[in-house]
């Protein structure tokens, strides 16, 4: 009798597989950014799935720290059909495609925000009917949540304004004029 038992598990499991359903992950895998405070930072993605397409609805950052910058999806959330045949992979390019980090310019050097970043996504059949609602899935690396961390490496430059280099041309040229001796 056990060996029936066995034999119909066996069958079970070949008629309906294992779904791994949507994978999230990040590039740079192991999720570390670094920049200048008043920089933005930002990482590429890939979202694979064995749904028949899947959309995504938002990305979110769970900082576990305080924030020390503000997270958003450069250039908004992708509206791509996400198939198993076609992957989503924007690499990250500054407020265009990707996932953004830009960090506040007061924060001092050595400051660090980490967290797992999650998306959230709908899954339909073949038929565009919708399978799945609202589910997440975090970021991850070899199967395991990746800690995505934000570190500030240098502090932010500040550009002069034009003006600034008006002023200050009209008072280099002031200071030669009068250095000039008198006839």
């Amino acid at each position: 009798m056990k060996r029936i038992h066995w034999y119909l598990f066996a069958i079970t499991l070949s008629i309906f597989p294992a779904r791994a359903g949507v994978v999230f992950t990040l590039d740079p895998s192991n999720g570390f950014l670094q920049g200048a405070a008043g920089t933005s930072v930002g990482w590429g993605y890939s979202i694979t799935t064995d749904f028949a397409h899947v959309s995504i609805e938002s990305f979110t950052f769970n900082e576990s720290g305080t924030p020390i910058g503000t997270f958003e999806s450069a250039g908004g959330v992708p509206s791509a059909d996400i198939t198993p045949v076609s992957p989503l992979t924007p690499s990250w390019i500054q407020d265009t495609s990707g996932l953004q980090y830009d960090i506040t310019a007061a924060t001092p050097v050595g400051f660090a925000t980490q967290g797992t970043i999650t998306l959230t996504y709908d899954a339909f059949d073949d038929s565009f009917n919708q399978i799945v609602f609202g589910d997440t899935v975090n970021a991850q690396f070899n199967s395991v949540d990746t800690q995505a961390e934000v570190f500030v490496n240098g502090a932010g430059t500040t550009v002069p304004e034009p003006a600034a280099w008006t002023l200050f041309a009209a008072a280099a040229a002031a200071l030669q004029v009068r250095r000039r001796p008198r006839r």
